[in-house]
């Protein structure tokens, strides 16, 4: 009698774990946890912490790009995501989400760490990008999956997850 009790336990303490992360670890096209394209670098601070975010610069193609990184107690040392952020409607916000931890997932569990063969298999349409690295586009996401090796065998890890959702509509025409 006490392996189904166990069982049962072993169960609903799994559905509570993956409950908790598909909201504050769930990838979409436009948030990585709590950080949400468009939102303001303020509203970033007060989800994360000032003291978990910090102001970086980047350097695409060559042109500098302002950014945050995002930290959490949980994982120090390494950011769970690079956001990076514009001057829009007279606000700093979030443009852009480079995810860089393996906790950040889809609802599929696509995200750092999944294989080539996984993307593909759960993102059919997945296109193959050798493009400023090899890479795997996926459009129905609005997400592009890095990859270190332009060969794509189905064993390559994807390295980092770029979500490129467009900015929401209320925020592209300013009002003044």
């Amino acid at each position: 009698m006490r392996h189904p009790l166990a069982i049962a336990l072993c169960l609903a303490i799994g559905a509570g774990r993956r409950s908790a992360q598909s909201g504050e670890w769930l990838l979409t096209p436009s948030r990585a946890g709590k950080i949400v394209v468009g939102m303001t670098v303020d509203a970033l601070y007060s989800a994360y912490g000032r003291e978990n975010v910090t102001l970086v610069a980047l350097f695409p193609e060559g042109m500098f790009t302002p950014a945050v990184q995002v930290f959490v107690p949980s994982e120090p040392g390494a950011p769970i995501a690079i956001a990076n952020i514009n001057q829009v409607c007279g606000q700093f916000r979030v443009t852009g989400i480079s995810i860089v931890s393996p906790r950040l997932r889809t609802r599929d569990g696509l995200g750092v760490g999944s294989t080539v063969a996984e993307v593909r298999r759960r993102q059919p349409t997945a296109k193959l990008n050798r493009e400023e690295g090899p890479s795997l586009i996926v459009e129905k996401l609005q997400m592009t999956f890095a990859i270190a090796d332009a060969t794509f065998a189905d064993s390559t890890r994807v390295l980092r997850v770029w979500a490129w959702a467009p900015l929401p509509d209320s925020l592209t025409r300013c009002r003044r």
